[in-house]
């Protein structure tokens, strides 16, 4: 993600400010505007059966059971029938409007009393079932247009069969009274997707939603909400499919499930659920799939108990999410609050919705259009969330470069180091090398020019040699950690017969006879043979050194099916326990070693080179008490030069 994107996406916060307070004006200015709330009784009719001749007898008024704050009664095939009253009317010759919702109810028919006809009844009817142009008044919901008599409250009823949920909100207006709230409420409801639109504008512009799966699927959630709510408010029959009023049915229903299906996955990512948290992961991966399985049963005439199902999945789904917020707010994740937020305004919001439509809460009307405020909370919430998130991914980002250019500057300063000290090394080995052959030569000339020397005189030739020796050594052990150091070091991979190799390595010790050479013939294996013949001559000469005095030292070659393995026992006294963790590092040697000359370097060059070639050294213990060093060289280094 560029810094221009994450720059890009920091939203508006006045912006922001603005759409809250239009949100936390909607409901006000929407309730203010609100009809007056009709009386209703309802009867149940299981299968379909009644009639408006039966069911308008006095006998069987006690049937009907009143209703109040709103009709309920979920996800079912049962046909309800409603009886209401209405006044007389106040005003001479004024029609009064009765308006039905919510817009997406199949088939209502109100019967009007008419003492003309024969059955006493005027039938009116609607739903989405008709064409738009069907409807007395064009408005989203449905209008019916009375005139009750002037002198005496006169009685209705109304017939409601739906495969959505079963809900009912009826009110009465003036005309005017009406006129004016349906321009309010259709500029709200234009406020609304207004908002929603603009927000899927504010996150396409950046284009995070071509690397980010997160803002993908919020897109996604963003764009279903819109399809699912233009269709539950009425506005697909009414605008974009006014002469299909079945397929803008079946809109509804497709849209519902690819809404909780969206909802679902973009949950699982922005509160992120992985298979790390098995139960969670399953549940929501369930949640995904659910829906977009239930499209086709909805299409073929399933819908009421396919949504009867996804709906109470949204419930459980509500508040898991919540809770799994809460976890990531007490974990201090990048935007934690903002997703709490969101979660929180589901529940409160479109729980109350889903509720609703499940039959568990009234059907007041606001109560049920109450989720299209909880949605906006949500998705509001959920855009800060994710612009907190990246944000704090932004500063990340920032970081790792510093740390990158830290890192690089620090490497550079290494090099440099590394080469000046390579200088050093190959200078200090020239200028000492030099007076060191001069010295041996001048003492090899003085113990040749006196044969007959005394035995102190003899012991210190001895001395002399044997210090030259030990700087010697000294420089060898230092120019090869060196080499071994050098990260541009490429080891000049070859078949070569180790058991040769090791041979040539013994045959050039002065305590050669000290070594028991056990190995079969002619094991071969691919390596560097000059760093190999280190490696035996290192642990040969610690074997040696550490050892008593003309006790034998075992060299051992033995091959598996990947590997060859080198071996060396000795019969020394061991490492000391507190000394093994630390014993393939560079310049550690023992506290208790006496005059045993050592540069502390010898192990770790060992290590170096088993590593260059993809293999390992290790400590064993013997039972005799010494030291085992065993070097695994595979058969396949990953050292394999390009001319190998």
């Amino acid at each position: 993600m560029s810094q221009g994107q994450l720059a890009s996406f920091r939203p508006s916060f006045a912006l922001i400010r603005t759409l809250i307070f239009c949100l936390a004006l909607l409901p006000a200015l929407a309730l203010a505007q609100a009809g007056e709330p009709v009386a209703l009784a309802v009867l149940v009719d299981p299968d379909g059966t009644e009639t408006i001749e039966r069911i308008s007898t006095p006998a069987r008024a006690h049937e009907f059971v009143e209703v109040t704050n709103g009709f309920s009664a979920g996800y079912t095939r049962k046909v309800h029938w409603f009886r209401f009253t209405l006044g007389a009317s106040t005003h001479d010759n004024a029609p009064i409007l009765l308006v039905a919702h919510p817009p997406y109810l199949d088939d209502l028919r109100l019967f009007v009393p008419d003492s003309t006809r024969p059955n006493g009844f005027e039938v009116r009817r609607a739903g989405d079932h008709l064409p738009f142009s069907a409807r007395e008044i064009p408005y989203r919901g449905f209008v019916f247009a009375l005139r009750p008599d002037l002198e005496q409250s006169q009685t209705y009823y109304m017939r409601l069969e739906t495969s959505s949920t079963s809900v009912l909100s009826l009110t009465r207006w003036t005309p005017k009274d009406f006129q004016d709230s349906a321009t309010l409420e259709y500029g709200l409801f234009g406020l609304f997707y207004g908002v929603i639109v603009m927000i899927i504008l504010v996150n396409l512009w950046p284009s995070l939603w071509r690397t980010e799966a997160v803002f993908r699927y919020y897109l996604i959630y963003l764009g279903t909400t819109v399809l699912n709510v233009l269709s539950a408010n009425g506005f697909v029959g009414q605008y974009l499919l006014p002469k299909m009023p079945l397929l803008a049915d079946s809109w509804t229903s497709v849209s519902t499930m690819l809404v909780l299906a969206s909802a679902a996955r973009f949950y699982q990512l922005v509160l992120e659920v992985t298979d790390k948290n098995p139960a969670l992961h399953i549940f929501y991966r369930f949640m995904s799939w659910f829906p977009l399985l239930g499209i086709p049963v909805a299409l073929m005439g399933y819908y009421t108990e396919a949504v009867r199902i996804g709906m109470t999945l949204v419930v459980a789904l509500t508040l898991i999410s919540l809770y799994r917020s809460l976890s990531l707010v007490r974990s201090r994740r990048a935007g934690a609050t903002f997703v709490a937020l969101a979660c929180a305004s589901g529940l409160f919001g479109s729980l109350a919705g889903v509720l609703t439509l499940l039959g568990i809460l009234p059907g007041n009307f606001w109560l049920l259009h109450g989720f299209q405020a909880g949605t906006l909370g949500t998705v509001l919430a959920f855009h800060l969330a994710l612009s907190a998130r990246f944000r704090t991914q932004e500063q990340e980002h920032r970081n790792a470069l510093e740390r990158a250019a830290r890192a690089e500057i620090s490497a550079e300063q290494a090099h440099s180091a590394r080469t000046q000290q390579q200088q050093f090394m190959a200078m200090l080995s020239h200028e000492l090398r030099t007076p060191l052959a001069m010295i041996q030569g001048a003492a090899h000339g003085l113990k040749l020019l006196d044969a007959n020397a005394k035995p102190e005189a003899t012991k210190r030739h001895g001395r002399i040699q044997r210090g030259i020796d030990r700087i010697t050594d000294m420089l060898n052990q230092l120019l090869t950690s060196d080499r071994v150091d050098d990260e541009g070091l490429v080891a000049q991979i070859e078949e070569t017969d180790l058991t040769e190799a090791c041979r040539q390595v013994v045959n050039g010790l002065e305590s050669r006879q000290r070594v028991q050479f056990n190995a079969g013939f002619g094991i071969r294996a691919r390596v560097d043979i000059a760093l190999f013949q280190i490696v035996v001559g290192n642990l040969l000469d610690n074997a040696l050194k550490y050892s008593p005095a003309g006790s034998p030292v075992a060299l051992s070659v033995v091959e598996s099916e990947n590997a060859v393995h080198v071996r060396v026992d000795d019969h020394g006294k061991g490492v000391p326990e507190e000394l093994v963790k630390n014993l393939f590092l560079r310049y550690i040697r023992g506290s208790s070693l006496g005059d045993i000359p050592g540069t502390g370097l010898g192990l770790y060059i060992v290590r170096k080179i088993a590593r260059l070639h993809g293999g390992e050294v290790c400590l064993e213990r013997n039972a005799h008490g010494g030291c085992c060093f065993r070097v695994t060289f595979p058969r396949q280094p990953v050292a394999d030069s390009p001319n190998s």
